[in-house]
């Protein structure tokens, strides 16, 4: 069977790739944007090496869409070299001077129904901008990155230090630190026991009990020292602590009658003022929060801004009226568009300035396979039904070259010759290469002719809209190209989607997204164990298992990446997943807001990047 089928039918056509310069702007200037990506397969070319020369008008405004008809996205995301931010003229008079300090930041938030970040919507809670701190958190400084590596390091304390492999010491500020000036905590002074009490209360807690798992007990020899020991060496544990949900709470907001619930009280950057369901959020400058500037070497107490306010947009046609009139700073022409909404978007405001960004591991469509049933039991049907989706005509044809070989591990983890460039389809194994040829020989050997002997249901979620279902039913399609009847199963809405898929309740296959992660050990132990909760996949495999348990008790990283490279090849070779494609984000902001800026793991608005609006400024 050739490639005569829709998508690569789609794959083969041009698309509209307009943009102009305006005003003699380099094309950084508009592309400026965190680290970009190739899309994989035999065509894909070298990403930019960044010697493209800086703007030399200075300008701060992006692109007007108008003329790039024929750029191809692997030259977009060339000339979208990730030095460009920090190149910005005003990023570089700030250098000299200073940012300005003041002002609002207005974006798009809608408010959720409970803080409650111990609770079941815990993930929810890191949207939202920084009001807590944690142990741990990474490196990052806005514009200037870094955009596609994890730097760990300490957050509320001023260092921490492996005294050995089961010992972690945390070494408390000499300066005060205090929450906010909110009831019931009425602005005290944070102290080792606060630390000591969340980090138990986080082990205890539904998502972020995982991080904690392997800790003994918490020590607090004095006020400013506290002490995890771990009941065995715990490599995953600094990259998953700097996920922002891991908050330091105070006890008495905990216990007090509303709980966590009512309203969000830390030490972070920025303070709770008010909310109202459909309406909006906003928050205040903490006016004793105790980090200075990290970047232009001012002294200046952290945050830059006054004020910040979320405004609830109910459906993407007030959000894109709301950023083309600039009553918010920050827009995204999403995650999981296609090339031609995404540059429909990019037209709303011509002096925007725009960001390719890097996609994390985890967002990104796949189809699970419930292996524990006939036929997918039989691990040729699972390697023919890889062999049967062609992911460069699915790159091509529905993300118009916007998006990358999918699968879930984190490709910076490892020291390869791409770097920051995410999976390859060389990479990812022979299963996972279209050859439709090859995946009928593998079905003729395991006993099945023409289709699969029965149909198959394919569990889905409550819509067909959208790039990412798109990318699901062209999945489908391929399989139909096999012989294989499909039959869509649509969930009645979002709870039946969640007991089916996250329950493990779905027949043959489900379409999904993996669970947000930063650690290699949570897209290995947590998604592929066979006892772990989190494991929906229904894998069980005892080398699987076995490789999962050694890797989390490696220190050296070398030698946790031979392990953690072993899973990745045990699994695909297995090919317990289908996995798709993997879609870039395209950020778009204000030409005078600085540092709100996408990091690979931690997108902005909306995104886990919120806590590090400490950082952005907007130009006078």
């Amino acid at each position: 069977m050739g490639r005569d089928n829709y998508w690569y039918r789609a794959a083969r056509r041009r698309f509209s790739r307009r943009a102009v310069l305006r005003g003699g702007a380099a094309v950084g200037a508009g592309l400026a944007g965190a680290a970009l990506v190739g899309c994989g397969g035999d065509e894909e070319s070298p990403p930019g090496d960044g010697t493209t020369a800086p703007p030399t008008n200075g300008a701060t405004a992006g692109a007007a869409f108008e003329d790039w008809e024929n750029l191809s996205a692997e030259e977009l995301v060339g000339v979208a070299n990730n030095t460009w931010l920090e190149s910005l003229a005003a990023q570089q008079q700030a250098m000299q001077n200073g940012p300005t300090l003041g002002g609002t930041i207005r974006f798009n938030r809608a408010p959720p129904t409970s803080f409650d970040v111990l609770g079941a919507g815990a993930t929810g809670m890191a949207v939202h901008p920084g009001t807590h701190n944690s142990l741990l958190t990474f490196d990052w400084k806005g514009d200037f990155g870094p955009q596609n590596e994890i730097n760990v390091v300490a957050d509320l304390p001023e260092s921490f230090e492996q005294a050995d492999d089961t010992t972690m010491i945390f070494h408390l500020r000499d300066e005060p630190i205090y929450f906010h000036d909110i009831e019931p905590v009425n602005g005290r002074e944070l102290t080792a026991e606060d630390i000591k009490y969340s980090v138990e209360q986080l082990k205890a807690a539904a998502f972020q009990g995982p991080t904690y798992r392997d800790i003994e007990s918490v020590e607090v020899p004095d006020d400013k020292t506290v002490v995890l020991n771990f009941s065995q060496p715990a490599a995953y544990f600094t990259r998953s602590s700097c996920i922002p949900i891991q908050w330091i709470v105070a006890q008495e907001h905990v216990e007090s009658g509303e709980g966590l619930a009512a309203k969000p009280i830390g030490t972070g950057a920025f303070q709770y003022v008010n909310h109202e369901i459909e309406v909006g959020i906003t928050y205040e400058k903490n006016p004793r929060y105790f980090k200075t500037d990290p970047i232009y070497g001012t002294n200046n107490k952290l945050p830059f801004v006054d004020r910040m306010e979320g405004v609830y947009m109910p459906d993407l046609a007030t959000y894109g009226a709301a950023w083309a009139s600039g009553q918010v700073d920050y827009g995204s022409a999403g995650s999981d568009q296609t090339r031609r909404q995404i540059l429909d978007t990019l037209r709303l405001r011509e002096d925007s300035v725009n960001a390719i960004t890097t996609p994390p591991p985890s967002a990104q469509p796949l189809i699970v396979i419930n292996s524990n049933t006939p036929p997918f039991d039989d691990v040729r049907v699972r390697r023919a039904l890889s062999m049967s989706i062609d992911r460069e005509a699915l790159i091509e044809g529905v993300a118009g070259g916007m998006a990358s070989p999918g699968y879930g591990q984190d490709w910076n983890f490892f020291d390869r010759p791409q770097g920051a460039q995410p999976w390859t389809i060389e990479e990812l194994g022979p299963y996972y290469t279209y050859n439709a040829d090859e995946a009928k020989k593998l079905l003729q050997a395991a006993g099945f002719e023409n289709g699969l002997g029965r149909p198959v249901e394919l569990g889905w979620g409550t819509s067909l809209e959208g790039a990412r279902n798109a990318t699901y039913e062209a999945m489908a399609d391929f399989l139909r190209q096999m012989g294989i009847e499909v039959n869509v199963a649509m969930a009645v809405d979002s709870t039946a989607y969640t007991q089916k898929l996250y329950g493990g309740e779905y027949q043959d296959l489900h379409v999904a997204l993996p669970r947000p992660a930063w650690d290699p050990d949570q897209f290995t132990y947590e998604q592929l164990h066979s006892e772990s909760t989190a494991n929906f996949y229904n894998v069980n495999d005892p080398e699987i298992d076995e490789l999962c348990e050694r890797q989390q008790v490696l220190l050296d990283i070398d030698e946790r990446r031979d392990v953690v490279r072993q899973i990745m090849e045990r699994d695909l070779d297995q090919m317990y997943r289908l996995w798709g494609i993997n879609y870039y984000k395209v950020a778009m902001r204000d030409p005078k807001l600085m540092n709100a800026a996408d990091h690979y793991l931690a997108w902005m608005t909306p995104g886990w990047g919120e806590l590090k609006y400490e950082l952005a400024w907007k130009q006078a």
